[in-house]
């Protein structure tokens, strides 16, 4: 049987996670944000990351990919998240695609993952998973789903 993770990147990653963590204790979940307000709100369950100053990204993707950029490093580093990663078949990177922080950076965190797991004796399978807003969205969360589509496509 595969061994599948998830990894929830912003608020609508983070809340997955959450939901995850309840309904699926076995599955392990790993939270990525840069809001500690967010973070906040998730069970102990919960493996956290927090990237950047803490405020948050307010809908800026290049302000996520700006904290990712600096946080990278430690991220893939960090002890408890390459356990994680060393033990999965398949790791489903869960956002919003109208969003800042998960918009922004969860396809180049999959890319990365990719990249860094082939270091592992097993590599991890990471898989982009973007949730989309409804219609009546603000503009700005449509023109940020546009700009995700975008970086996936490409």
């Amino acid at each position: 049987m595969l061994k599948v993770g998830v990894i929830g990147v912003g608020n609508a990653g983070n809340q997955v996670c959450a939901l995850c963590a309840s309904k699926y204790p076995e599955i392990p979940v790993i939270a990525i944000n840069c809001s500690e307000n967010d973070m906040k709100t998730l069970p102990n369950s919960v493996l956290k990351f927090l990237i950047g100053d803490g405020r948050g990204a307010g809908k800026n993707r290049e302000e996520a990919k700006t904290f990712l950029e600096k946080s990278i490093m430690q991220l893939i580093a960090d002890e408890n998240v390459k356990k994680v990663l060393s033990e999965l078949d398949l790791v489903f990177i869960v956002s919003s695609t109208g969003g800042g922080t998960g918009s922004g950076i969860s396809i180049l965190l999959t890319n990365i993952i990719n990249a860094a797991s082939k270091q592992y004796e097993k590599p991890v399978f990471p898989i982009s998973v973007g949730i989309l807003p409804t219609i009546s969205e603000a503009l700005s969360t449509q023109a940020n789903t546009l700009s995700y589509l975008t970086e996936l496509y490409e």
